[in-house]
């Protein structure tokens, strides 16, 4: 469980959060909805642990996220903005990926690269922005998340993409109690 207690914060001056309290449960799916600059990206940065709270706490399972840094292991944040460099290719990268994070899965992999359709051969700067979303989803998906935040979740994605994207966090949150923001 994700728990936000009295969370306060500020970006340039400007209030995003006063006194936020949210809790969200293990094993399933959230959205988040709203205008642009409502703060959706800071509140799933906040969780990611890429920004800190001006005040208040982030709980995950009873545990503060900014004290104990080996929680952040199991959250994957997806940007709404992939990074990659370009001259990669997914091959490569999953090679990088399987060096740096032991919860890996060669067996999820496959399946999603079968799922999404994506040349694992080519490069990525050769790729649309649907499929540079595939690509991120593919390796944040990979590592077995406890929690996956996903910015813009949908964007760049063509109707049959989003469904077996829907489908797969569907059976993940009820299979293996995946957390979906």
């Amino acid at each position: 469980m994700i728990e936000l207690i009295n969370i306060q914060k500020h970006l340039d001056n400007n209030e995003i959060f006063e006194d936020l309290n949210l809790t969200i449960e293990k094993g399933k799916i959230y959205g988040l909805v709203g205008p642009n600059g409502v703060g959706k990206s800071t509140l799933l940065r906040l969780i990611s642990g890429i920004l800190d709270a001006d005040k208040g706490s982030i709980m995950i399972d009873g545990k503060p996220l900014a004290s104990d840094h080996r929680l952040k292991r199991d959250i994957i944040y997806v940007s709404d903005d992939p990074y990659f460099f370009g001259m990669n290719t997914l091959k490569e990268l999953r090679q990088f990926y399987r060096i740096f994070y032991t919860t890996f899965n060669e067996k999820i992999y496959y399946r999603l690269l079968n799922n999404f359709q994506v040349d694992e051969k080519a490069k990525l700067s050769s790729f649309s922005k649907g499929m540079r979303r595939q690509v991120s989803l593919i390796l944040g998906l990979v590592l077995q998340p406890k929690v996956l935040l996903l910015d813009e979740a949908f964007d760049g994605l063509d109707s049959v993409m989003r469904m077996n994207l829907v489908n797969y966090l569907n059976t993940q949150a009820a299979e293996e109690n995946l957390c979906v923001l």
